[in-house]
């Protein structure tokens, strides 16, 4: 059960973080969205803008499955 408290949040976490930036990208929802832009020509660019959103929401989703996973699991032990 301890390797399950690790992995599922884990999962989940990285699934919200993926689903989310898919939908950004799709959509074209700049709050949701991870773009670069790569300048080849003399000097060199790379931007890159990134949103945070999925990423929080991603650790937010994973620290609820992780509290789920471990009152069920006290549940079940007790």
């Amino acid at each position: 059960m301890k390797r399950k408290l690790i992995r599922d949040p884990l999962v989940v976490s990285l699934l919200t973080m993926i689903a989310l930036y898919s939908i950004g990208f799709l959509w074209n929802l700049d709050f949701l969205h991870w773009h670069f832009h790569l300048q080849t020509s003399e000097p060199f660019q790379l931007n890159i803008n990134a949103s945070y959103g999925p990423f929080i929401a991603g650790i937010v989703a994973g620290f609820i499955t992780e509290r789920i996973l471990k009152k069920r699991y006290d549940r079940l032990t007790a």
